[in-house]
């Protein structure tokens, strides 16, 4: 390791640094995009106290949808320090990134023993547009921490190949290249391929010690395994992409697709077409068959180490990402390619090199060697140019789904995202025009989308002021949700904005429909109990208002019994009664709760009221929703007589409420303190009295009354 801080490699290093920062160093002050949100700033995990920070080892407690227990404990360490400043972990990341490509070089160094070869090795890596994703996207860090663990215990592997070792030296190479593999199994699992990549690394430039390699990589494939079967436990449960089962020919057109990406890559998307988006003609299928059987017979024709690895390495690497031996519900993902283009960066340089050594073999160039190197300086001239520009992309989620939509416009998830950055950016045409594309274009495999696509439209309407519009939209939300298969949870919040939109304009009607969409949705969220309860008992006392009585009594009687260990069993008792229809029973129970109560308790009032007020109909709550419904718009209308000074019209529909509704609390109340004021103390001892009757615990009655009964006797 001593001879390898020499000098010219510093140099060398310092040299691909320059050109990395070049390239990448822009990621430093990039922001969060698309899953960052989830990963880091919504994750459970990083919120909890510092001493849960080894709960994460734990199997399916928490998890990114695969098992990385080391990822995500040092996204917790980081939030811990940094908090939600997304500069932090973009420097964390390319600092190990930069770390990684030394280790890399080393790697080169030792496999090429051609120094200039593993520079052009080590400097193509570092700029490879295919790394743009993983470099720039902050949710790949898992990616970036795994290739560092894993280049470290594949330089210590090289030490165990070619370096004289004593056994004291073996057993700790051994040692620790098993601790560092482990590292990187729990840091992204697609490193379990590393014990196949070793056993092709020793055939091919060490295959007198392939039995030595095939012993250690027998506790290293046990591990793998391992590390597989607690990737399964640890997956989530809430997978939201169907998994596809692609042709056999298409599989082999993604492995070309593959090879070729990892070479030039002409192409670059952060979100490649789903398996049922891709189609393939017969010409494209025949076409990248035969760069695959091209590449197979180069293997077998050219005794070339170099080439042999570059083939034996990427089919390794890109296997558990292949499609050949699982279908993924991704097929593309230029991360995929981050582990393959070790070999393909070497396979590169090495051809690189060998065409500029021939070319200065031409006479005309002989005089002129420079000439010989244009065609290196090309391709890093294209490389480093595509991956600026390509890491550009991630700079921020407007960005991302601009350039993803320019790439994939007919993808839901695609136009999606970009509706949404529109929102994020308050650009609220922009944003309805892309959710409206979303519902009516794209793949139909993709419409899960579509009950969330409806939410998010209808808080785009609700922004826009067309509240009616909005609602109309949720109620399409909740419908598809069950009709679609959606996993995605529907939020609520629209709702609850309706809600206070349409009460504020005294439209019940459409209140009470915005709470039972709200009600629905709440069944497809993640909240917690009290949550979920506290929606509830808002969806029932809406109902309340527009006289809808069965449904106010379900609705709160729903939010009661998610925290029945919070109230007192006087209550749970009255509104089971009430739920089985013994309104008597149920009222007597509310009279008795009301009365023990220390301060006012309106739902539970308002509970007693729809009682007595069934019991008043003889049982027929829908025939007591009616009066319900019409008291409280006369109610209000009352009141707004009583804002205008039209008391003798004010006093008339009050009496109205009451002749249908004698156990309207609030309009008892109302005409008690209208008598109070024109001094019509007997009228108002009166209502004020049945008033108290029905809220016991009301202070102010209590005061009132106190001050009338001496003078009304």
């Amino acid at each position: 390791m001593k001879d390898f801080f020499n000098r010219k490699n510093l140099i060398f290093m310092l040299v691909v640094f320059i050109f990395t920062v070049i390239t990448y160093g822009q990621v430093v002050t990039f922001g969060f995009v698309w899953d960052d949100i989830n990963f880091f700033l919504q994750n459970s995990y990083t919120h909890l106290p510092f001493s849960h920070i080894f709960d994460v080892f734990i199997p399916g407690r928490f998890t990114e949808c695969i098992y990385t227990p080391v990822t995500s404990m040092i996204k917790f360490i980081l939030f811990k320090i940094f908090g939600q400043s997304p500069a932090p972990y973009h420097i964390f990341d390319f600092t190990f990134y930069l770390l990684t490509i030394v280790l890399v070089y080393r790697f080169f160094l030792i496999t090429l023993e051609k120094q200039e070869v593993a520079f052009l090795s080590a400097l193509l890596f570092a700029v490879h547009p295919i790394h743009s994703e993983v470099v720039s996207w902050m949710s790949c860090d898992g990616y970036i921490m795994s290739m560092f663990f894993l280049m470290i215990a594949f330089n210590l592997f090289l030490n165990l190949l070619f370096k004289d070792c004593n056994q004291y030296e073996k057993l700790w190479s051994i040692l620790f290249l098993i601790l560092f593999y482990a590292v990187a199994i729990l840091s992204q699992i697609g490193s379990v391929v590393f014990p196949a990549l070793i056993l092709v690394y020793a055939f091919i430039f060490c295959r007198q010690k392939l039995l030595f390699s095939c012993k250690i990589s027998i506790p290293l494939f046990l591990m793998s395994a391992l590390g597989t079967y607690f990737s399964v436990l640890g997956v989530a449960s809430d997978r939201y992409n169907p998994q596809q089962v692609l042709p056999f020919q298409d599989k082999l057109v993604v492995i070309s697709q593959y090879v070729l990406k990892s070479i030039l890559p002409l192409e670059m998307m952060p979100v490649y077409p789903m398996p049922y988006d891709y189609s393939f003609s017969a010409l494209q299928v025949i076409f990248y068959i035969f760069v695959l059987v091209l590449a197979v017979v180069l293997f077998i024709k050219i005794n070339d180490k170099v080439y042999r690895f570059f083939i034996l390495w990427f089919a390794v690497s890109i296997s558990p990402n292949s499609h050949l031996f699982y279908n993924s519900s991704v097929l593309l993902a230029d991360r995929y390619l981050y582990f393959a283009s070790v070999a393909s960066s070497m396979f590169m340089a090495y051809f690189l090199y060998g065409l500029s050594d021939r070319l200065k073999r031409i006479d005309y160039i002989k005089n002129r060697p420079l000439i010989s190197y244009v065609p290196v300086i090309m391709v890093l001239v294209f490389y480093i140019i595509s991956s600026f520009f390509y890491s550009s992309a991630w700079k921020n989620s407007f960005s991302l789904w601009s350039y993803a939509y320019s790439k994939n416009s007919t993808n839901k998830m695609v136009i999606f995202n970009l509706a949404s950055a529109y929102q994020v950016e308050g650009k609220y045409e922009q944003a309805l025009f892309y959710y409206d594309e979303c519902l009516h274009k794209g793949s139909k495999e993709l419409n899960f989308y579509i009950p969330i696509a409806y939410m998010k439209r209808a808080d785009v309407l609700k922004n826009l002021r067309r509240y009616d519009e909005s609602l109309d939209s949720c109620k399409k939300s909740l419908s598809s949700y069950a009709v679609e298969k959606a996993v995605y949870p529907l939020y609520y919040e629209v709702c609850m904005d309706l809600i206070r939109y349409y009460l504020s304009e005294r439209d019940y009607e459409k209140a009470w429909e915005s709470s039972v969409v709200m009600a629905g949705m709440v069944n497809t969220t993640r909240e917690v109990d009290a949550e979920k309860a506290a929606v509830f008992r808002q969806a029932g006392s809406v109902s309340y208002f527009y006289g809808k009585i069965d449904d106010f009594v379900l609705y709160y009687s729903e939010g009661v019994f998610l925290l029945k260990e919070q109230y007192p069993a006087i209550l749970l008792k009255a509104l089971k009664f009430h739920r089985e229809g013994l309104y008597q029973d149920a009222a007597h129970c509310y009279e008795q709760f009301l009365k023990t109560s220390a301060t006012p308790v309106p739902d539970v009032q308002r509970l007693s009221h729809v009682a007595n007020l069934t019991l008043y109909y003889s049982g027929d709550t829908e025939k007591a929703g009616t009066f319900l419904r019409h008291g409280i718009v006369l109610r209000d209308r009352a009141l707004f007589l009583l804002d205008k000074g039209k008391f003798s019209e004010a006093e008339s529909l009050m009496k109205e409420i009451l002749s249908n509704d004698p156990y309207f609390f609030e309009v008892n109340k109302m005409l008690g303190k209208f008598y109070l004021e024109r001094g019509e103390t007997a009228k108002s001892i009166y209502y004020l009295q049945k008033a108290l009757q029905f809220q016991p615990a009301d202070a102010e009655l209590k005061a009132a009354l106190d001050k009338l009964l001496p003078a009304g006797k």
